[in-house]
């Protein structure tokens, strides 16, 4: 379970949602993204499988992963969001943007795992 919630966590869904919205919005439609306005969907309904998978494994593991997630969103901002666009996220810049909306994803996930394992301590 540790290595599924690592890889899934990994995968920097709240970033690249925002990524693909920005690169539509400044470079054109993208040609292998065709789900219009459903993205938020999609952010929720993995976040509620990562928060399912976090429930089997130690809460400092939880802490530890979704950190090392926030510094990297940080990080995958400034590097593909470039300055000159900076006004399509005011008042707030590409990088608060982005890590706010990583905060928002790791409180569904942390939602979802104190009810997953509540609910698989009544269970055994």
């Amino acid at each position: 379970m540790r290595i599924l919630f690592v890889i899934f966590s990994l995968l920097h869904i709240p970033f690249v949602i925002t990524y693909l919205e920005y690169s539509e919005r400044f470079y054109g439609d993208i040609p292998f993204v065709t789900y219009g306005n459903h993205f938020f969907i999609f952010y929720v309904a993995f976040a509620v499988i990562i928060g399912v998978l976090a429930s089997k494994i130690p809460l400092h593991w939880f802490i530890i992963v979704n950190a090392c997630v926030v510094v990297t969103h940080g990080f995958l901002s400034v590097m593909f969001i470039s300055e000159e666009h900076a006004y399509w996220f005011s008042p707030l810049t590409p990088v608060m943007v982005i890590v706010l909306s990583a905060f928002v994803y790791i409180a569904i996930q942390a939602f979802v795992r104190l009810f997953t394992s509540r609910l698989l301590e009544r269970l055994n």
